[in-house]
């Protein structure tokens, strides 16, 4: 049996069949009361489980959060890369207005970077 699951059924049944068992030998407890009991000790093993699964659910969907964010600055980066190489590029140009563009388009960067 590897998988938790499998586990947490067994440990559940097991309460319920121990403590049911263990307050059926009691005499003053009827048996619907030592049914419940067992019942509700089986019912936390799986309350237990729950509570582990969805917590891990939680942290993985967490650490995919922080890789979707380090991607997107990477990306960023890299346009903000390609942007300002091409700008550079672009401040030999003959014509005017190519070169004024290209300067817009640095002091864009620059403001969005500082």
């Amino acid at each position: 049996m590897r998988s938790p699951l499998l586990w947490t059924f067994a440990a559940s049944v097991l309460l319920l069949c121990g403590v049911g068992g263990w307050l059926l030998a009691d005499p003053a407890t009827s048996h619907s009361d030592s049914l419940k009991t067992g019942g509700l000790a089986g019912g936390a093993v799986v309350a237990l489980y729950a509570l582990w699964l969805n917590d891990r659910r939680r942290r993985v969907e967490e650490a995919r959060q922080e890789i979707e964010q380090r991607r997107h600055d990477l990306d960023r980066e890299r346009i903000s890369d390609e942007l300002s190489a091409k700008s550079v590029e672009l401040l030999g140009h003959e014509a005017d207005q190519v070169r004024v563009g290209a300067m817009h388009a640095l002091a864009g960067l620059a403001r969005s970077n500082g």
